[in-house]
């Protein structure tokens, strides 16, 4: 096998840390790790590809980011983009593949997971192995994360066909690109992120007494309010703070220090340490 393809590899990883710093938009985001390992002009390249170079990516890539805390495997990304297919992508998240031990340490390791080092350790990971040669990945593979100061998590990985020689030699420098970009994407993300507005004392209120286990005419009751006014205002503060359920936003809302000395008819409400969802 020609040295091309390491080296293109380089190329193509240095070449999207570069425009991750002046992309403005999610969906441009989306767009460059997808077209991240597409092929640039020949002169744009440190040597010229041999007359053999592979139409296709010769390496794949994917990212995917949740926005709090160490997800469980189970968990679905908030944001995802790869060059990788769909049908790989729902066959890993629909089915017991999700329990391979690259991607389970992958959330929660800080240093860079080499897919060979995990899978050669128990013949039982083959199955693993085998769907991703089935969906096209390379042989070789490497797993980075990066975790910001909001506690998201930015997952990066690629896998790359190449031969013995080819990985030893760049192991270490692809490794190492992989981690940049984990942690350059990262912090991307989080400046895309649409900035959080503060509260209202009514959704401050709301939320706390929802997280107390009150429902929703119960809040009514408490607050002397209908619940249609209890339900737009527990509404407002999910939009505000991105969240898809009550629980969700309460968790936000109080790890950004926003319930604070919240007051119901004077009586302060203390934060529950196990909030009930309603």
């Amino acid at each position: 096998m020609s040295e091309f393809p390491s080296i293109y590899a380089l190329s193509r990883l240095t070449a999207l840390y570069s425009a991750l710093k002046v992309t403005t938009t999610l969906d441009d985001l989306s767009a460059l790790v997808r077209a991240s390992a597409v092929l640039p002009p020949h002169d744009t390249l440190p040597c010229d590809p041999p007359d053999d170079a592979p139409a296709a990516p010769p390496f794949s890539i994917g990212a995917s980011n949740w926005a709090r805390g160490v997800p469980a495997p189970t968990s679905m990304p908030s944001w995802h983009a790869s060059n990788i297919s769909d049908d790989w992508r729902r066959a890993f998240y629909d089915t017991d593949l999700r329990l391979d031990p690259v991607f389970r340490l992958s959330l929660t390791s800080t240093a860079p997971i080499d897919w060979d080092e995990i899978y050669r350790d128990d013949p039982a990971n083959d199955v693993y192995r085998a769907h991703h040669r089935a969906y096209g990945l390379g042989r070789y593979g490497v797993s980075a994360s990066a975790r910001g100061q909001d506690g998201s998590l930015t997952l990066v990985y690629a896998a790359f066909d190449f031969s013995p020689e080819d990985w030893a030699t760049q192991h270490d420098m692809l490794t190492c690109s992989l981690q940049i970009i984990a942690a350059q994407l990262n912090q991307k993300l989080q400046d895309l992120k649409p900035k959080r507005t503060g509260l209202t004392q009514r959704e401050s209120q709301c939320l706390m007494l929802a997280s107390l286990g009150k429902r929703g005419k119960e809040v009514a009751y408490v607050l002397g309010v209908s619940k249609q006014t209890v339900d737009f205002h527990l509404s407002r503060a999910r939009a505000k703070l991105g969240a898809s359920s009550t629980m969700e936003a309460f968790a936000i809302a109080s790890e950004c220090g926003m319930l604070k000395d919240v007051v119901v008819n004077d009586l302060p409400l203390c934060r529950p340490t196990h909030p009930i969802t309603i």
